[in-house]
């Protein structure tokens, strides 16, 4: 599945509040989707099956983001992030030095836990994989509900434990999706490599589709004069292609002789695996989501409580196409009753509501 992933969900959550203190802070959560994962192929369907009021719409409208998510991640592999550059994510290579310090600052912090606890030595003068610090974490919530009320003091600093090894995953996990195991090297150097490489990609795709676009405009029915002047530019595009991919292939070299330089340790291999090449789409702006919403929906069994029922079936299909700015604003009515015929949808149901269908 890896070569044609196209979605992947990770311990997907969405949390509800239903009581909160006087800071807004909440004190009770309605869990209505907790810890979802599965991975969907191109071109494959996937059941979620379940009772009614059991979180199956909930968890299809956090994938798409119109709930907030709450914990996990929801990587879509329908466009790589070089070829968005979503902002997000050339901020995680930017803050890769800041990564760092807080990663060398809640290593020393947990050492001296661990000493002041005399237990949990794996933390003293070790490097630990996510995974290690996730077993342990375990551990220590598991031992912190066996004690009793009298060991209060040795309960805060278990506490006090728990709130550090989830910092710490946090960071390594933040700094691995965006530049793998970077952070265990010159993070400076790191992060300027990165940094090229992904400009360097984004400039790639870029030219790509301006060729594509040309392309398009070759196959058409144009004239001879404009077939030539398509097809010049088309050249000089090539050109523009192959000395970016020259300066790419440069880029990668020196990538790679920085990794060669840093220790193959086993939480270094963890975090070039967890290095992401799909969008995170709760990390996108509402700007960069909007743009993959034609790709991405959510599609209601129930066309009477899925259509406004005060809107005509014209001014429906019209809404999307002006907001996404499909045609022009001149030709819309045009493209609208073209993809009515394309559905089998005859000319006078343009105005017709929803409730004035039958089947």
């Amino acid at each position: 599945m890896e070569n044609n992933k196209i979605l992947e969900v990770k311990g997907l959550k969405k949390y509800f509040p239903i009581k909160k203190d006087m800071f807004g802070r909440p004190l009770v959560n309605l869990r209505a989707v907790d810890d979802v994962t599965f991975e969907l192929a191109a071109g494959k369907t996937i059941g979620v099956v379940g009772e009614s009021g059991c979180g199956k719409t909930t968890l299809g409208r956090t994938i798409l983001q119109l709930y907030d998510t709450t914990g996990g991640k929801t990587l879509y592999y329908g466009h790589k992030v070089e070829e968005l550059l979503p902002q997000y994510y050339v901020k995680g290579i930017k803050s890769l030095p800041t990564y760092k310090r807080k990663y060398n600052n809640l290593k020393a912090k947990l050492e001296i836990l661990a000493k002041e606890l005399n237990n949990y030595n794996e933390l003293v003068n070790s490097e630990l994989t996510i995974k290690s610090y996730k077993n342990l974490l375990l551990n220590v919530e598991s031992d912190i509900k066996n004690l009793s009320e009298e060991e209060k003091d040795y309960k805060n600093k278990l506490d006090n434990l728990v709130q550090h090894l989830n910092q710490i995953i946090t960071v390594l996990d933040e700094a691995s999706s965006t530049t793998g195991g970077a952070i265990l090297s010159n993070v400076n150097v790191g992060s300027t490599l990165y940094l090229k490489k992904i400009n360097k990609e984004n400039e790639y795709y870029k030219v790509c589709n301006k060729r594509n676009e040309l392309n398009k405009k070759l196959s058409s029915n144009c004239s001879n004069e404009e077939k030539v002047n398509y097809q010049a530019l088309i050249n000089n595009i090539e050109d523009e292609i192959n000395l970016i991919i020259s300066e790419l292939n440069k880029i990668n070299e020196e990538l790679n002789d920085f990794k060669k330089e840093i220790n193959k340790t086993p939480l270094f291999l963890e975090l070039e695996s967890n290095l992401e090449s799909g969008l995170n789409l709760a990390k996108l702006t509402k700007p960069e989501m909007r743009k993959l919403r034609t790709e991405i929906q959510l599609i209601f069994q129930d066309p009477y409580s899925s259509l406004p029922p005060r809107m005509t079936i014209g001014q429906i299909l019209t809404e999307p196409v002006q907001v996404h700015k499909i045609v022009e604003k001149d030709k819309i009515s045009e493209h609208v009753h073209k993809v009515m015929k394309m559905c089998g949808l005859q000319p006078q149901y343009y105005d017709r509501y929803p409730h004035e269908f039958s089947g």
